[in-house]
């Protein structure tokens, strides 16, 4: 788990806070967003999927951290190198 970053915007909605990361994630090339999927409960946003790579693993989180009202990212995207194998 990485504590994020104490935002003015702490109470903003989940839904909010869910399409920031999605939008996020879609404009990061470095993230492979179709192989992620998300939760946001309480400004806590979850991370999960396979990715191919773990500096993949590592963008993603860094991506959410920077959003406005995340209070906690829960990083438990997997690491398979077989899944790299599929991506392209």
């Amino acid at each position: 788990m990485t504590p994020a970053k104490k935002h003015e915007a702490d109470s903003r909605a989940d839904a909010d806070i869910a399409k920031d990361v999605f939008r996020r994630m879609k404009e990061d090339m470095d993230v492979p967003d179709d192989r992620i999927q998300t939760k946001v409960e309480r400004g806590v946003v979850t991370l999960f999927g396979t990715v191919g790579h773990d500096e993949q693993k590592r963008a993603a989180e860094a991506c959410v951290g920077g959003i406005d009202g995340v209070r906690e990212i829960r990083n438990l995207i997997e690491v398979d190198p077989a899944a790299a194998v599929t991506e392209a």
